[in-house]
């Protein structure tokens, strides 16, 4: 449903930019539009890309498995409704 919405805000600004001869500003507040998302995006990007390998790291070096270890009871205490050895709890926290 929001993606109707949004077209129709889309057609509706297009619309009117076009009845009043204002059509090239629309057109290139677009194309600026999307040349920030994608600059953004590489940057988001190259950030995720940084903590996930620092995550791999810290997994094959067992360093998550002891930080898992020592958070357990605090996630036990947040969460008491679930069971202990239900399936996340098996395979990311080794308690």
């Amino acid at each position: 449903m929001i993606h109707l919405i949004w077209l129709g805000m889309i057609v509706i600004g297009f619309g009117f930019a076009a009845f009043n001869g204002n059509i090239e500003v629309v057109t290139k507040a677009a194309f600026d539009g999307a040349q920030t998302g994608v600059t953004v995006s590489f940057g988001l990007i190259s950030i995720l890309v940084f903590w996930l390998g620092l995550m791999r790291l810290a997994e094959d070096s067992g360093l998550l498995g002891k930080v898992a270890k020592l958070l357990g009871p605090i996630v036990r205490f947040l969460f008491p409704d679930v069971p202990k050895n239900h399936p996340p709890w098996v395979t990311s926290c080794p308690i």
